[in-house]
């Protein structure tokens, strides 16, 4: 898959606005045509808001997050989300040590970070409820597991789906990825 399909495809809601950021796996040749890719797409994109950034990789495959650092900043600011990176070492005032940090913990811990949903947009009680439970005991599984309000989830996921499913659309149509991406 192209990265500008894999854009489309996995990271719509956060072109359109609707998520801070989005998670998607792609295979590469070489990291060189990799970074060269982030690189042109990063420098399309940034006049809109989004970022891209590598958060792990392998020989083949690397795992790309794309979001709105407006938004990953509102976010981070949030008391109840700070305090509880706080308690996994994260430093909450600088988002490229955040990033620098869930790429560490990425890369190197054994364990996955599930905190790793405070940067999708994903629920605090989801994300303290899925690690909790061990990711069983949920009460509806979309995009995440849902552990706190099932209705307010489920129209979320309904919302991303829609989203999705009209940037794939257009962009088939001959939209580019930049007139797709909402400008905040």
């Amino acid at each position: 898959m192209s990265f500008e399909k894999a854009l489309v495809l996995q990271c719509a809601p956060t072109l359109a606005s609707l998520k801070t950021g989005n998670l998607f796996s792609i295979d590469y040749s070489s990291m060189k045509d990799l970074e060269r890719d982030i690189s042109l797409w990063s420098s399309y994109l940034e006049s809109k808001g989004i970022k891209i950034f590598i958060l792990k990789y392998t020989k083949s495959i690397a795992l790309i997050y794309v979001y709105r650092e407006s938004a990953l900043k509102k976010d981070m600011n949030r008391s109840d989300i700070s305090d509880y990176l706080m308690n996994y070492g994260y430093n909450i005032k600088n988002i490229n040590q955040i990033l620098k940090k869930l790429q560490n913990r990425l890369m190197t811990s054994e364990d996955f970070p599930h905190e790793i949903g405070l940067f999708l947009s994903y629920p605090l009680e989801d994300v303290t409820g899925f690690i909790c439970n061990k990711g069983k005991n949920c009460t509806h599984c979309g995009y995440w597991k849902v552990y706190g309000n099932k209705e307010e989830s489920v129209k979320k996921f309904q919302r991303y789906d829609k989203c999705r499913d009209i940037y794939l659309k257009l962009w088939s149509n001959g939209r580019s990825v930049l007139q797709l991406t909402v400008a905040v």
